[in-house]
């Protein structure tokens, strides 16, 4: 009686623990089948996205670049920078100025040796310049007092070349209009090969003795010798008069440059 009462308790057991079991299984495998379910959905999006870039088409070409914007407003000013170290010194420019002088003084005829009535000196690049002024030794009447006798005479060094002297003259004395004269003076290749300039008894001349071309063929400015002169002269002489009273004071300063 015991024994079979054991028996039937022991299946009982037996199915309450096959019960329990098949539950269980039953919770696990819905679990299991729901999140199977989510995990695989978006596998199934990555999918159809990766298909759709499969079959986009080739990249089209670049496009035209836009208009360029507005300048925006300038910035404020910055600082001022720290001024640099002192650069080397460069070379020596160029100096070809020449300063050259002429000088007469003599006071009474006889009393200037012939080498103190002229003087002369050479010109870089345009030519000789002799000044002369004797006094009335040897003359007779008005020829002593002949002003062309007083003169600066200008012969040119460059064959081919035009040689130009543009000069004014001032006076203290005589008409109006001559107190002030302005002339051009030139000596073309071919044409008389010296410029006279005459020297005023009382007065001063200024101006510039240039080279220029004779052909009408242009030259860049500076590039031809030239020289500027001033001249203070002061003299008198009477002819046939006292030669005690006459005299010659003439100074002539050129500077000149350009030259080769």
């Amino acid at each position: 009686m015991r024994a079979t009462l054991r028996r039937r308790g022991s299946l009982l057991l037996a199915i309450v623990g096959v019960g329990s079991l098949c539950a269980a299984l039953l919770i696990v495998g819905g679990n299991s089948g729901s999140s199977s379910q989510t995990t695989l959905e978006p596998a199934a999006g990555e999918a159809e996205l990766s298909g759709k870039r499969k079959d986009r088409g080739p990249r089209g070409p670049r496009g035209p670049r836009g208009p360029q914007g507005p300048v925006g407003p300038r910035g404020p000013q910055g600082d001022r920078g720290q001024q640099g170290d002192r650069g080397p010194k460069g070379e020596a420019g160029r100096n070809d100025e020449k300063v050259l002088n002429l000088s007469i003084d003599w006071n009474g005829d006889g009393s200037a040796t012939s080498g103190q009535q002229s003087e002369q000196v050479a010109l870089p690049g345009i030519g000789l310049l002799r000044l002369e002024c004797p006094d009335a030794t040897g003359y007779s009447g008005s020829d002593g007092n002949d002003r062309s006798r007083r003169q600066l005479i200008l012969t040119p060094s460059q064959g081919g070349k035009r040689t130009v002297a543009s000069v004014t003259t001032y006076e203290a004395a005589g008409t109006t209009r001559d107190h002030a004269d302005n002339e051009r003076l030139t000596s073309d290749k071919g044409s008389p090969a010296t410029i006279v300039i005459e020297v005023p008894p009382n007065g001063m001349i200024n101006g510039v003795l240039s080279v220029e071309s004779a052909d009408g063929g242009g030259s860049a400015p500076g590039s031809q010798p030239q020289g500027a002169i001033t001249v203070s002269s002061l003299w008198k002489s009477n002819g046939g008069g006292n030669g005690e009273d006459n005299y010659c004071h003439v100074s002539a300063q050129i500077v000149t440059k350009g030259a080769p």
